[in-house]
């Protein structure tokens, strides 16, 4: 009996050393250790290698050189600055006054020299012209010196009229200058007639 419990022992300490022997001895096998097996079951079973994860690397991303530089502040406005606004350019329109056509002016030659037909005389020659729109009427008083009298907005028509009578420009006056005479009838220009023309 003594004699069969050491078998035993025996029989477990060849085992646990065929064990060893096998698998390795415990605690020592490291994450890549490679499993040896016996011949006797290496030509029935293939082992596939214990897969060794590679060891983790975590590396630092460096700073992003944009985002370490200081962002862009809005400048202070300057108290003492000064601004100098340009001003808008502006476009003037100036409106050129059109000469009033001869048909088109109307004329009143009036007879300030008392010689019967005088104005009608001046009528006919202006109307001859081409200053159609004339009439002809009397004044009330007698001048000896024939002008021409131009109402507001009238006076180069007028000096034209007085051209064509041989008058002298100085001989050209605004309309509140002259004489009396009969009714004014929407009258442009007014050929007051003196007795140099009679």
């Amino acid at each position: 009996m003594k004699n069969q419990w050491m078998a035993y022992v025996i029989v477990a300490v060849i085992s646990a050393l065929a064990g060893v022997a096998i698998a390795g001895p415990p605690n020592n096998v490291g994450t890549d250790a490679t499993i040896i097996v016996p011949e006797s079951i290496a030509s029935t079973t293939t082992v596939a290698p214990v897969a060794t994860a590679a060891p983790s690397t975590t590396v630092a991303a460096e700073p992003d050189a944009e985002l370490d530089a200081e962002p862009d502040v809005a400048e202070e406005p300057d108290e003492n600055a000064t601004t100098t606004t340009e001003p808008a350019a502006t476009t003037t329109t100036t409106e050129v006054d059109t000469l009033v056509a001869p048909a088109d002016l109307i004329v009143v030659s009036v007879n300030g020299a008392g010689t019967a037909g005088l104005a009608t005389r001046v009528r006919n020659e202006l109307r001859d012209a081409g200053y159609t729109a004339t009439r002809a009427t009397d004044g009330t008083t007698f001048v000896d010196d024939t002008v021409v009298y131009f109402f507001p907005l009238f006076e180069r028509e007028a000096a034209l009229v007085a051209e064509q009578l041989g008058l002298d420009p100085a001989d050209v006056q605004a309309i509140e200058f002259a004489p009396q005479f009969g009714q004014i009838d929407g009258d442009q220009v007014a050929v007051y007639i003196g007795r140099d023309r009679s």
